[in-house]
């Protein structure tokens, strides 16, 4: 009798996020104000998408809503995500009363990238350069504008652009790994600096 294992639940994930105030600068804090995301065996048909709006409560559903996903998760994937979107998240989550994000094994499609000179690791520029299917969506100084006021129009197309961001990021995630350009997923613990621990199973 043959014992087979079960293929780990990998959930892509991005996030849009609008400034709330300065450190000093240029710099801002940020407040999260939209997280798409879809399992990696069905892109399309199991895409959610959480946004803020202007009702009381809507941020505690947007992160609680996506924590379940997360949760349920054995890879998390996306672009930059250990440099940006699960810090942001954790931040999200003390701001909200909620309890840290406990340790994930996750997949970095810009800090897993083997090392590379003379080219740029944005998601665009390596979309651009695999001749990647999904296009990058972009949106003008106004488009941000509209989305961070929390307007009909503004989160509908900051929706677009979110859940576009996930499938191209689908798409780049499996050309790089199957080329081997990717190292393996990392655990990534709220503590560890963002670095992200080797995993051994």
């Amino acid at each position: 009798m043959r014992i087979g294992f079960a293929a780990p639940k990998i959930l892509a994930f991005d996030m849009e996020a609008r400034p709330l105030g300065w450190y000093g600068g240029d710099f801002t804090h940020k407040e999260v104000t939209m997280i798409s995301s879809a399992w990696t065996t069905d892109p399309e048909g199991s895409m959610e998408t959480y946004a803020l709006n202007k009702k009381s409560g809507s941020g505690l559903s947007m992160v609680k809503m996506f924590l379940k996903r997360y949760n349920e998760a054995d890879i998390v994937m996306g672009h930059y995500i250990r440099g940006f979107d699960l810090p942001l998240l954790n931040s999200s989550c003390l701001d909200l009363g909620l309890p840290p994000l406990s340790p994930k094994r996750a997949q970095d499609t810009k800090g897993d990238l083997v090392r590379l000179h003379g080219l740029s690791k944005s998601m665009q520029n390596l979309g651009g350069l695999l001749n990647l299917d999904a296009p990058k969506i972009g949106m003008t100084a106004q488009d941000w504008r509209r989305a961070n006021r929390l307007t009909p129009e503004g989160i509908e197309f900051a929706r677009v652009r979110c859940e576009g961001d996930v499938i191209e990021n689908i798409e780049l995630w499996q050309i790089l790994k199957d080329r081997g350009y990717l190292s393996p997923p990392r655990l990534w613990t709220p503590g560890d600096g963002g670095r992200g621990q080797p995993y051994h199973a």
